[in-house]
């Protein structure tokens, strides 16, 4: 997107279904403007969070989020309230625990483990530093993406059985494995 900056709206609906039309799975996008990433999110694609100067929501281990509702502790940070459309909560060197839901459009980040103890709808990346024993937990899984250490897979291609149960999300070998939690 970077070469993109000036140039204002982007027709990403149109490229969406262009690339689907050549059987392409469009992702996400990085790197873009309000404007473009809100162009973006509208066609169903993620937004990748741009790692030096994205304004999300971060913490660190033991070092509270800004804006409330989220508490650190140890090596994992605790949000307490339900995450909304666009938001971005990044746990930096630890796990991330959200204890209600995750709307669609928002997205978590974590150096570790990601555990969402209510509907996980938006999108959650484990292991973002590479850690490849990361795993996403969540009560009831409904998202639109879930990678671990840079292995991803989008909603269309999660197994109807899965949405809406209790997973957990992890990397066996190269391939990014789902299943339902006892």
């Amino acid at each position: 997107m970077d070469g993109l900056s000036g140039s204002g709206p982007f027709p990403f609906a149109e490229l969406v279904r262009g690339l689907r039309q050549h059987q392409l799975t469009p992702v996400g996008v990085q790197n873009g403007t309000e404007e473009q990433n809100a162009a973006a999110v509208a066609a169903g694609l993620s937004v990748f969070p741009v790692w030096r100067s994205s304004p999300r929501e971060e913490a660190a281990a033991g070092e509270p989020a800004a804006g409330g509702g989220t508490q650190a502790s140890g090596e994992s940070t605790v949000v307490v309230r339900p995450i909304r459309s666009g938001k971005e909560v990044y746990a930096r060197g630890g796990d991330l625990v959200v204890l209600t839901t995750v709307s669609p459009g928002a997205e978590l980040l974590a150096d570790g483990h990601v555990h969402v103890y209510g509907r996980l709808r938006g999108r959650a990346h484990a292991g973002v530093a590479g850690d490849r024993n990361a795993r996403i937990f969540c009560q009831s899984l409904d998202a639109e993406l879930v990678s671990v250490a840079g292995h991803w897979i989008v909603r269309e291609d999660i197994a109807e059985n899965l949405i809406g149960k209790a997973v957990q999300i992890y990397l066996e070998g190269e391939r990014l494995m789902i299943e339902p939690l006892a």
